[in-house]
């Protein structure tokens, strides 16, 4: 009887798990599901390179090596990249600034959430489109890579909300891609196709009504802490 709890106990555990992440079958909040039948996605994702393109595939091959030998199992980049294992939307504190917590903002919260929430499920929908061994051979679902997606859509939006920090929200997302091939998970046209989902989701996202009131909640929301200045009339969504 013991085991038989143990067991039962142990399947309750992978159960709630599941609720960790965003279910595959879950409503997406400013997307439609159709958006994986367009030629605009299509042409966003693109291929991994074939197995007959040999160079393209040594450069990719390449480039991971070279980004591993350049960061050593202790060095604090490889800690960063370890900590992004399980990418949030905090991972994107304090780019607007110190105060910028974002759990500290219900409603930025919410709209970076929810943005992260369908990249995230749109994004593990199409990975067997292109199954593709990753680096580390660990899984088949290399192409294209969700956390440069997820980096992608975080880094537009807080950019919509503030552009003199523009640079400093594109380093962090560069620097989450980075951190993708230290830990031997993705080459680079993995992460440049997660990269031109992320861009094209951002589009889609900012034509819908939902996205646009909450966009404008959580500007009002975050407009005490900018200056007059960084509130252009480029983030606006209209």
């Amino acid at each position: 009887m013991k085991t038989i709890s143990r067991i039962r106990c142990l399947c309750l555990s992978v159960v709630l798990a599941c609720f960790s992440l965003p279910a595959f079958g879950e409503a997406l909040h400013y997307l439609n599901d159709e958006i994986i039948t367009t030629s605009e996605f299509k042409t966003a994702l693109g291929k991994p390179p074939a197995d007959t393109e040999k160079d393209k595939i040594k450069a990719d091959e390449d480039a991971v090596k070279k980004v591993q030998l350049e960061t050593p199992a202790e060095s604090p980049e490889r800690k960063h990249a370890e900590a992004e294992e399980r990418l949030t939307v905090t991972t994107f504190n304090g780019v607007l600034g110190p105060w910028a917590k974002f759990e500290n903002f219900p409603a930025t919260s919410n709209i970076l959430q929810q943005a992260f929430d369908d990249t995230w499920t749109l994004t593990h929908k199409i990975k067997d489109i292109h199954p593709r061994w990753r680096p580390d051979h660990s899984k088949k679902n290399s192409y294209p890579s969700a956390h440069s997606a997820e980096a992608e859509v975080l880094a537009e939006i807080l950019i919509m909300f503030d552009q003199t920090h523009k640079s400093e929200i594109e380093k962090r997302a560069e620097a989450i891609r980075t951190h993708r091939m230290i830990l031997n998970k993705h080459y680079p046209s993995d992460l440049q196709a997660g990269r031109r989902i992320g861009d094209y989701v951002v589009q889609q996202m900012t034509n819908n009504p939902a996205f646009k009131k909450d966009f404008t909640n959580a500007l009002q929301e975050l407009r005490p802490h900018l200056d007059g200045a960084r509130v252009t009339r480029s983030s606006t969504v209209r």
